[in-house]
């Protein structure tokens, strides 16, 4: 973040969320392969339970939500937009 600061970047922080049962039948979508990103529900499953311990670190100032279970990744960029613009 400082590294990007110092450069006259900025940062923001969003978070994005589901419920758990998108999430868990999100988990095994083929564009999730060929992302790269978590494919197994046991994995999932490991992170999920491990979330509860993330109340104990220091989260950025401000964070953005975002619920992403009725959204695209195209509505979901296009609802991040206008509150970077703002900050």
């Amino acid at each position: 973040m400082k590294v990007v600061e110092a450069r006259g970047g900025r940062m923001l922080f969003v978070e994005l969320t589901a419920p758990e049962e998108v999430l868990m039948a999100r988990v095994g979508n083929e564009s999730r392969h060929r992302a790269n990103k978590m494919t197994t529900p046991e994995r999932l499953r490991l992170m999920l339970d491990a979330r509860d311990h993330r109340a104990s670190v220091k989260q950025p100032e401000h964070p953005a939500r975002l619920d992403t279970s009725q959204l695209s990744p195209a509505e979901a960029v296009a609802s991040i937009l206008p509150v970077a613009q703002q900050r």
